[in-house]
């Protein structure tokens, strides 16, 4: 595939808004995945091998409360 198609991709990913703020789970998902991939040359990942990493992330850059990682998951899920 070309770049063109992920870039493409980024600039049409929409991202859930609850309130004034965006639901930050795609992009750190996307990010987390990018960075996994670029030190493991892998590009297959179980749920159980990022959920942590995940989590974390989503603790540092939400607002919310509730921290839900299984969200895009879950979305995923459905389109398939």
């Amino acid at each position: 595939m070309k770049i063109d198609f992920f870039i493409n991709e980024l600039e049409h990913l929409r991202i859930n808004k609850n309130g004034e703020y965006l639901a930050p789970h795609k992009p750190l998902l996307l990010l987390l995945l990018m960075k996994k991939i670029k030190y493991r040359h892998d590009n297959e990942f179980l749920y159980d091998e990022i959920v942590d990493d995940l989590s974390f992330l989503l603790r540092k850059h939400t607002h919310s409360q509730t921290i839900k990682p299984q969200y895009p998951f879950v979305f995923l899920d459905e389109c398939i």
